[in-house]
């Protein structure tokens, strides 16, 4: 999804020619409206990535809300200004994905995710042991 939805949202920013005009002409305007309301369009990517993590996994001790929050900022960044990377090729975009946003978030071919572990034996007999001590006594 994101190897896809990179060159989509950059080539959206690149050609909105509203947007464009604006940055041309007057981004004393714009950037400060960007700056105040990132938090939110951070917080609407998160929402968005998040499901895409819970679906695929992530490595073991990932936090689903920090990789999501995390990956926001970098495919906000990486719209907006793409640095080194071409985001129009494909082979490119694949690398910059899997080598430097997903690396160390999500798993890896033939490692079981997080969401996906099986439970341990112990872990299961805790839970049962908890669920019984909280049961009201008659």
């Amino acid at each position: 999804m994101l190897e896809r939805g990179l060159p989509v949202a950059r080539g959206a920013i690149r050609h909105h020619e509203v947007l464009q005009r604006i940055l041309e002409t007057e981004p004393d305007l714009l950037v400060p409206v960007l700056s105040v309301e990132s938090d939110r369009i951070l917080a609407l990517i998160a929402g968005f990535l998040r499901p895409y993590l819970e679906c695929h996994g992530v490595m073991p001790g990932v936090d689903l809300g920090e990789a999501a929050a995390f990956l926001s900022r970098m495919v906000l960044s990486y719209i907006s200004s793409p640095g080194r990377w071409d985001l129009d090729n494909p082979a490119e975009v694949a690398h910059l994905v899997r080598a430097e946003l997903l690396a160390g978030i999500a798993a890896p071919p033939g490692v079981l995710p997080t969401a996906q572990l099986p439970q341990r034996a112990s872990e299961r007999a805790d839970r049962r042991s908890l669920a019984r001590s909280r049961r009201p006594r008659s």
